[in-house]
């Protein structure tokens, strides 16, 4: 019985010795690394306690023998002065049983020393060993944050999402890392905006539609960005905002221009007629504030004009385009 317990033991042993030797250092899975010691060093405390246990119980049975012990001398000495020796002999022996019993259980306590010794020895190898796993994952979250910082700075134009999310799935690796779990925490908002910033952005590049101009305003934040990202995300606010305005006002242009349709014969009748329209309450003017800031106005203009100056007589297509939104 004895001897099995040994041998589990050594086999308990052996399996953490291999297990030691095989530990992967890879970054890339230093936290499946870390969980995995950690429940290591728990299975040696566990071990150890057990053992330790296991040599307090020995070491009681010893002090049990050797009262015993004591008790079978007394009446050993007690039997030798009478006249009656039969029983002598079976003291003796049981005097030399004990004894046996004593000095196997001191090997065994020896041996389970041992065994304690050696498990002390590799759970200050497991420690080691985690703490530098933790160093590293430490130095790697670090150098992970400051490598990124600089990005989610930047104006939400110069960001692509992609790249937002490679961080992100970077940072997650790392996230029991206070430190990388807060980075991460501003990269999901940064993320947030991006996404509200390019909606905005598809939406001023499409036809105009009231319901979708408003969605991306609401969606718009105001908080958690930096002076040069405010800025930027106030001026698309202000392009979504005189979306319709703009939009009037190149329909404006446009019926000016089709009431003079039947008077313009060449590119120079067209000249002479925008030069009047545009001067009329500073048309000019208001177009390049509010047409030419919205990319899709400032695209259909661009191409109205140069339709206009190809075929001068004729109607653009773009014109009915604008005219029915």
């Amino acid at each position: 019985m004895r001897g099995t317990k040994i041998i589990l033991i050594w086999t308990l042993l052996m399996l953490m010795v291999n297990t030691t030797a095989s530990a992967q250092t890879d970054v890339a899975s230093l936290n499946d690394e870390n969980v995995r010691l950690e429940a290591e060093i728990k299975t040696l405390t566990e071990k150890q306690k057990e053992l330790s246990d296991s040599v307090k119980a020995q070491e009681e049975q010893i002090k049990t023998l050797e009262t015993d012990i004591k008790k079978e001398e007394k009446a050993l000495a007690k039997n030798q002065g009478k006249t009656n020796m039969d029983k002598v002999p079976e003291l003796q022996k049981r005097q030399a049983q004990l004894q046996l019993f004593i000095d196997s259980y001191i090997t065994e306590i020896q041996e389970l020393n041992k065994k304690i010794f050696e498990l002390d020895r590799l759970m200050e190898e497991f420690n080691k060993k985690r703490q530098n796993l933790e160093s590293v994952r430490d130095n790697v979250g670090k150098k992970l944050i400051e490598s990124n910082q600089d990005y989610l700075e930047k104006a939400f134009s110069n960001m692509d999402l992609n790249n937002l999310y490679s961080i992100k799935s970077d940072c997650d690796r790392y996230k029991d890392d206070k430190n990388v779990k807060q980075f991460i925490e501003k990269v999901d908002k940064v993320i947030s905006i991006k996404q509200a910033y390019d909606n905005a952005i598809n939406v001023l590049s499409q036809p105009f539609n009231r319901t979708n101009v408003n969605q991306a305003l609401n969606l718009l934040p105001k908080t958690d960005m930096n002076n040069v990202q405010n800025e930027e995300m106030n001026t698309v606010r202000t392009k979504l905002q005189g979306f319709e305005q703009g939009l009037n006002t190149f329909k404006e242009l446009i019926n000016a221009i089709a009431k003079k349709r039947g008077t313009i014969f060449s590119k120079r009748d067209l000249d002479d007629e925008l030069d009047i329209i545009l001067k009329r309450d500073n048309l000019k003017g208001r177009i390049n504030d509010q047409v030419m800031k919205v990319p899709y106005l400032k695209n259909k203009y661009q191409a109205y004009i140069k339709a206009l100056q190809a075929e001068p007589t004729k109607q653009p297509a773009i014109e009915k385009e604008i005219l029915e939104q």
